[in-house]
């Protein structure tokens, strides 16, 4: 009898200690969507009756440091042939688009990521003392319908559960899956786990339970599509998926053990009658559970379509702001106004290291072709005379730009081609409204998967409707 203590004991221990290391990392790793534009900065917008100092006053007050602002902008590169060169100046004066909108009505600033925290307490100050429209198009957004929607699905079912510890235990891992990840394929994913959780009481406490479940067609359909769904975001959102369902069925374990103990103890134990084997989990007592769930994923599929990218959401409220654009973005406006981006300082910089080894008959040109060479004359003596060599001073490649770059973070002051430099080097930079995502990843995949999500729970009430005759 100690030994079955003892070994009870170890058990639910073990299990126990699971549980909370699952419970511990679901809150760890969580990840909250965020709206950015540039990678590395957020962008603070100020409306221009306020002065550029006033807000820098602001923002170091708060602590921002590293703030790329208009007045602090030098040009990267000074050589003593500068002030001769054709075109210097038109890469410098049109990077200055960069600090405001397209209107000219708001000033921009860039602020680094670390210092998140900090301009949000500049912005309030920013409103509070000079009371105008000014905001931070990267702040984080937390789309509270996504675990609103998983709790409610999770407190009706569980009331309407027959063994709700059954239910309510291991569905609670689901919830905090969908609040450390707050997106609506891993609510969608949830709510069918959810789902497939609630039918699974009428086997539980019967003989061969846990055989049967797996074996149960309509259980493995909910299990496989809601493990698809949640695995289909990102690494991260596999990772914490098999996370909680890892707390989830630990917990299952956890209660069936309990159960098997107390029964051991107990003078008196009771067996069903029908096995596990011999009960249909979909019957027509439950069938409006069934429907029901379309509900929740057709609120999650509308909430996704209203904030995709096919129907953009600005969060700077219809201010055009500098925005970097793939090279293969489709429906670009004819009358877009672009800006400097990286690819282009490197063209500028390429022109200006260059000039003094160039004729001054050469006509400014803004590209450059890859592997292209400035060569410098010189003269060596061999057995024969002296002779005339052609050596390469500079060569357009990848080993230049990174060269540029490096010398962009040794620079004394905060340039903007810091915040260039971080973004992709195939974008171009033009004015446009800003998107606020609310989803992470493919937006075609997570429609996919939000309407298997949605298919699943008609496919199982039409084949209920058509299919065999079901015993209980």
């Amino acid at each position: 009898m100690k030994s079955l203590e003892s070994s009870f004991s170890v058990k639910y221990v073990s299990l126990l200690l699971l549980i909370l290391s699952c419970a511990l990392c679901l809150f760890i790793f969580r990840s909250i969507p965020v709206s950015k534009i540039w990678n590395g900065y957020k962008v603070l917008y100020v409306d221009k009756a306020v002065e550029e100092v006033d807000v820098l006053n602001s923002l170091y007050e708060a602590g921002c440091k590293d703030v790329i602002t208009m007045s602090l902008q030098k040009p990267p590169i000074i050589t003593p042939f500068s002030s001769f060169q054709k075109d210097y100046n038109s890469y410098l004066e049109l990077r200055l688009g960069y600090f405001f909108d397209k209107s000219s009505s708001y000033r921009l600033f860039y602020i680094p990521d670390s210092y998140e925290h900090q301009a949000g307490i500049a912005l309030k100050n920013i409103i509070k003392n000079w009371h105008v429209r000014a905001g931070l198009d990267a702040d984080s957004v937390f789309p509270y319908i996504v675990p609103f929607i998983t709790v409610i699905v999770y407190i009706l079912l569980g009331m309407a559960s027959a063994k709700k510890r059954y239910f309510f235990v291991p569905g609670f891992f689901l919830v905090v899956l969908s609040l450390s990840m707050p997106f609506y394929t891993v609510a969608a994913g949830s709510c069918l786990f959810l789902f497939a959780l609630y039918l699974s009481n009428k086997v539980w406490g019967r003989k061969s339970d846990v055989r049967a479940l797996l074996r149960n067609f309509d259980i493995v359909v909910l299990l496989i599509s809601s493990v698809v769904i949640l695995c289909g975001l990102s690494q991260r959102c596999i990772f914490l998926a098999f996370v909680a369902l890892s707390a989830s069925f630990a917990s299952i374990v956890l209660i069936k053990e309990s159960a098997l103990h107390n029964d051991m103890q107990s003078a008196f134990n009771y067996s069903l009658i029908f096995s596990a084997y011999q009960v249909s989990v979909i019957n027509r007592k439950n069938m409006k559970a069934l429907l029901f769930m379309t509900i929740p994923v057709s609120v999650l599929l509308l909430f996704f379509l209203f904030s995709a990218k096919f129907l953009p959401k600005t969060s700077a409220e219809g201010i055009e702001l500098p925005i970097p654009i793939s090279s293969n973005t489709e429906n670009i406006a004819e009358n877009s106004v672009f800006l400097p981006a990286i690819s282009n300082y490197f063209v500028w910089a390429w022109n200006t290291i260059t000039y003094p080894y160039r004729s001054v008959n050469y006509e400014y040109s803004e590209s450059v072709s890859e592997g292209s060479s400035v060569y410098f004359s010189n003269f060596v003596q061999k057995e024969n005379g002296v002779q005339e060599k052609n050596s390469a001073v500079y060569t357009f490649n990848n080993e230049f730009k990174k060269q540029l770059e490096k010398d962009l973070e040794n620079l004394d002051y905060p340039a903007v081609e810091l915040l260039m430099k971080l973004q992709d080097h195939n974008t171009s930079v033009a004015y446009s409204l800003s998107k606020q995502p609310v989803q992470s990843g493919n937006d075609i995949v997570n429609l996919i998967m939000l309407l298997m999500a949605l298919a699943v729970p008609l496919s199982l009430s039409l084949s209920y409707y058509h299919g065999v005759e079901r015993r209980i």
